[in-house]
């Protein structure tokens, strides 16, 4: 019965030891999904396609600044316009009376001024001869001071009525096309109320969103194309106008914002949809610079060294690379040696991994 007990008490622990080591040999087997990028790849962008709608580059609410019945709207959706005309208008009226009245009260203005002033002449003749005292020429000087004064708040009081007035009359800041209206003719409307919206249809936008590991080689992008739905046989030359710095929360993609002329031989309307891709030119012209995700950093603890993983594309398996950084950048930051383009590298979860550990692609990247 001893021998037993001490036989047992010897393979025990031997049993123990093997089952950690199989696990650790699982453990180490289990492939990990990673998100990685290409490094300077431009040409990754052009195998791509990116959705969007267009929008015009300015769309404004036109609004009245003051409030009244509306008697006119000469305008109707879909009207082209040109800057300067007149497309709606409150009825006058009131601020025409407003007008005269601010008008008459300048006249009275100016008549008291007159008279304060022929006085304080006559009332200097008289100081000078000592007919008077020095405190009514003080109290004639005052008054002719206060009449002039009136003066100016009268004038002033006049020009605002007057711009209230030339407010009644809404025109067009811009040449642009009418693509909705809020209210009809002899509605009440209010200051600021929206009355219409026109937009500036010569220049077309388009927002694009772009995956996280492709958003450090959009500025490297010198030609970009996009074709939409509705005319098919049609690029159009697109340029990028702003490059989003923060990433959505759900998608991890950045908006990109894309700007085109109105083509030749086609209408494209707001709300149209199309797709956007890097043209030749745009591969042709890449950057010289090699730019990453600031999320593909690590750094090894208690030194100042900086690292990435790269992929190795026979094995798929990580290999830690020691990298010197250059220049931070909206989206990244630039790696002056340790890197060459072409090389992929890991941009999510860097702390997680481990030299020589096998990983997978994310399945959106399998095609890059």
């Amino acid at each position: 019965m001893l021998r037993f007990n001490t036989i047992s008490f010897l393979i025990l622990p031997l049993l123990l030891l093997s089952a950690c080591e199989e696990q650790a040999i699982i453990k180490d087997s289990v492939v990990r999904p990673v998100r990685s990028t290409v490094v300077g790849d431009v040409a990754i962008l052009q195998q791509r396609t990116f959705a969007g709608r267009a929008k015009a580059s300015v769309e404004l609410d036109l609004a009245f600044n003051v409030s009244g019945p509306l008697i006119s709207r000469p305008v109707i959706v879909g009207q082209e316009i040109k800057a300067g005309t007149l497309v709606a208008q409150i009825d006058p009226d009131r601020f025409k009376a407003d007008l005269d009245q601010a008008s008459a009260q300048l006249a009275r203005s100016i008549a008291t001024a007159t008279n304060a002033k022929l006085s304080l002449e006559r009332d200097k003749v008289l100081f000078k001869k000592g007919h008077i005292a020095k405190a009514k020429l003080d109290r004639t000087l005052a008054k002719a001071d206060e009449a002039n004064a009136d003066i100016e708040s009268s004038r002033a009081n006049r020009n605002r009525v007057k711009i209230e007035l030339d407010y009644t009359r809404l025109k067009a800041p811009i040449d642009g096309i009418v693509v909705q209206t809020y209210v009809e003719n002899f509605e009440n409307v209010q200051a600021k109320q929206p009355i219409m919206r026109i937009v500036d249809n010569s220049l077309i936008e388009m927002i694009v969103n772009i995956p996280e590991d492709l958003i450090s080689l959009t500025p490297q992008v010198k030609g970009i194309f996009v074709v939409f739905d509705a005319f098919r046989d049609i690029k159009i030359p697109a340029k990028i106008s702003k490059i989003g710095t923060e990433a959505t929360e759900n998608t991890r993609t950045y908006p990109v914002t894309l700007i085109m002329m109105q083509p030749a031989n086609a209408k494209i309307l707001p709300g149209m949809a199309g797709t956007a891709s890097a043209s030749n030119e745009g591969i042709a012209n890449q950057s010289t610079d090699i730019e990453i995700p600031i999320t593909a950093m690590a750094t090894i603890p208690g030194e100042e060294r900086s690292y990435v993983w790269r992929i190795d594309k026979g094995s798929m398996t990580v290999k830690r690379v020691m990298v010197e950084v250059g220049a931070l950048t909206d989206h990244g930051v630039i790696i002056t040696k340790g890197l060459d383009k072409g090389d992929r590298v890991v941009i999510a979860g860097v702390n997680y991994l481990k030299e020589g550990q096998k990983v997978a692609l994310m399945k959106e990247q399998v095609s890059k």
